[in-house]
């Protein structure tokens, strides 16, 4: 019965999901994700991550009020740490491309945006196993996934220490 059991699609998913959540956990290094930009190109975080940056990788959706109260926190920061060795990449949850560029200029968000206007099914909400959001991944230079979740005051303390 177990051999059954394996080939349903529900333990697939929950299997994909199991796996990822484990290697997208601190100490392993990140996953690339291929989707686009706000202007329908073709963008990918290998784009920015691994590259010698810091980059937090957050998941967000215009229709999400805690992402919505998250994002003066990420404006700040960008703005304050953008040309010291920091990207942001934000990966939203959207359905509707115009809802999600309305969002990116309401929350003036300046920074590489990527959606396949997916919502929960997207490849990078299913890559990162991200299971809420507002949900951020800090990448260090080298591509290693440096913690998971960060966001107020302990994401801006963090940063500042690495960022000197």
């Amino acid at each position: 019965a177990g051999g059954a059991l394996k080939s349903t699609e529900a333990f697939q998913i929950n299997a994909e999901r199991l796996t990822n959540m484990k290697t997208s956990l601190p100490g392993f290094t990140y996953k690339d994700i291929q989707s686009k930009d706000a202007q329908g190109n073709p963008c990918n975080l290998s784009d920015y991550a691994g590259k010698g940056k810091y980059v937090l990788l957050d998941f967000w959706a215009s229709w999400c009020p805690p992402c919505r109260e998250e994002m003066p926190n990420l404006v700040k920061l960008y703005s304050e740490y953008k040309d010291k060795n920091f990207e942001i990449v934000g990966y939203s949850l959207d359905k509707k491309e115009d809802a999600w560029k309305k969002g990116i200029q309401d929350l003036q968000m300046t920074w590489p945006q990527l959606s396949d206007c997916e919502y929960w099914n997207s490849l990078g909400v299913r890559t990162y196993a991200v299971q809420s959001i507002p949900c951020t991944v800090l990448i260090a230079p080298d591509g290693t996934i440096i913690e998971r979740g960060l966001s107020g005051e302990a994401l801006a303390e963090k940063i500042k220490s690495l960022i000197q």
